[in-house]
């Protein structure tokens, strides 16, 4: 998954970093591994506050989602926060199109139904 959204309660310990991840539409938990020195540096680079990208998996644990981030990266270009909030409109938007056709009755026609009226009524009163 990318995620972008601002860095909040920033964790740090030996072997990883935690913090919550708020994109406006909610937050979720983001762990991102320490396994090697750039990771840290990685890391080092961003703050509580911090506008960031987060590319990672989606993970559960005892019935709780979280982040398993592989990097993170401070925005630089404010023009990406516009981009992921318009991306996920037109994702939600679209989603709602395609829940909204599944649920409503399809109308077929055929060469025996289709645009014919009534027979007519050829008797005499």
């Amino acid at each position: 998954v990318r995620l972008v959204g601002r860095m909040m309660n920033k964790a740090e310990r030996i072997t990883d970093v935690r913090f919550i991840l708020d994109d406006g539409t909610g937050r979720i938990e983001v762990n991102r591994w320490a396994n090697e020195t750039s990771d840290n540096t990685e890391m080092g680079l961003v703050k509580d506050g911090d506008y960031v990208i987060v590319n990672g998996g989606l993970k559960g644990f005892q019935g709780k989602r979280h982040i398993v981030a592989y990097s993170v990266r401070l925005v630089t270009n404010y023009n990406d926060i516009t981009h992921h909030f318009l991306y996920c409109i037109y994702v939600h938007l679209d989603l709602a199109k395609a829940k909204k056709s599944a649920t409503q009755p399809q109308v077929t026609a055929n060469a025996s139904t289709w645009n014919q009226a009534p027979p007519p009524n050829n008797q005499v009163v």
